[in-house]
């Protein structure tokens, strides 16, 4: 008795033609396709150069005389796990900074060139994705040293609310240091300057690889569809730092 699944000669001929035409012309475009337009978005030169990053961000965080000062990173409800994240950061915003003065003066100027940069940013990726985001978050100054680094982690979830995550790369003069997303197995070794976006959600789960040698700055701002989450007299408001209370 004959295959009745089995298909005719002619059929399976035009199957392989079509195959192969598939994968000589169809495929090549497809991964370009692919590869221009996927996520995460990288926003190139959005971290000024000759906003003298590095060096502003040591005179304002690395000098012991000054108020404010770099310190060990936290993970959830701000708490220390030197296993999944063990570099340093100083997070803020001007409200946090109080009244404008010697120690605070140039940390409030640079929030001011970032979150300007973040919004023009922002405005580019709403309109090629259709998405809304009112909302632009602290400034979270990041420094990772050698062997340093934050395992895959998702930004959007208990005890942050955010749609749009936002890193910004002010150096790239180190080894390592790579954004990593598990779920594509994509590598990511951006250039001094860049800025990338990308949703907050668990899909788009992502670590910061251990740097080898070098120290890499990094800028991290969360941004949300609205401020409801993120008002002091909404319930569900959860401070972005111990010290903002």
């Amino acid at each position: 008795m004959d295959n009745l699944f089995d298909l005719p000669a002619e059929y399976k001929e035009l199957r392989t033609s079509v195959r192969a035409l598939a994968e000589k012309e169809i495929a090549p475009f497809a991964q370009a396709v692919d590869e221009e337009h996927r996520f995460p978005v990288e926003a190139k030169n959005a971290i000024k150069k000759e906003w003298n990053m590095v060096e502003r961000l040591e005179k304002s965080l690395g000098d012991d005389s000054k108020q404010f000062k770099w310190r060990g990173a936290r993970v959830g409800y701000f708490q220390t796990d030197n296993n999944s994240r063990n570099c340093q950061d100083f997070i803020y915003t001007k409200e946090l900074l109080g009244e404008k003065n010697n120690d605070n003066s140039d940390l409030m100027d640079m929030h001011d060139l970032v979150h300007s940069s973040i919004r023009e940013c922002l405005n580019d990726y709403e309109t090629m994705f259709s998405v809304t985001v009112k909302f632009i978050g602290a400034l979270n100054m990041v420094k990772y040293g050698p062997g340093e680094k934050f395992e895959v982690h998702t930004d959007d979830g208990e005890p942050y609310r955010c749609t749009v995550s936002t890193v910004g790369y002010v150096n790239d003069d180190y080894e390592g240091g790579e954004l990593y997303f598990d779920n594509f197995n994509l590598n990511i070794k951006p250039e001094a300057g860049d800025l990338i976006l990308f949703p907050s959600s668990y899909i788009y789960s992502h670590a910061s690889v251990p740097v080898k040698s070098g120290i890499k700055y990094s800028i991290v701002c969360m941004t949300d569809w609205s401020d409801y989450a993120h008002r002091k007299d909404s319930p569900i408001y959860k401070t972005v730092d111990s010290r903002s209370e």
